[in-house]
């Protein structure tokens, strides 16, 4: 379980090219599920939300480039 920023943070680590606002976006349109809140309102990451977040990202061409471009 992980908080967005830290999910964030991996994703760039990862290569994806997306910031906080960017994943605030696709939450908000409800292009990928909401994440539960956890007491506090800090949404809570699991490992298949993460895994649909990557797939929506590569989809727009956000993912980590495997080719130069």
């Amino acid at each position: 379980m992980l908080g967005t920023l830290n999910v964030v943070d991996d994703l760039r680590r990862e290569g994806f090219c997306v910031n906080l606002g960017y994943v605030q976006y696709l939450l908000r349109e409800r292009v990928v599920p909401m994440p539960e809140k956890a007491p506090g309102g800090a949404l809570v990451w699991e490992p298949f939300h993460i895994d649909r977040l990557k797939a929506e990202l590569r989809r727009r061409g956000r993912g980590p480039e495997e080719t130069p471009r």
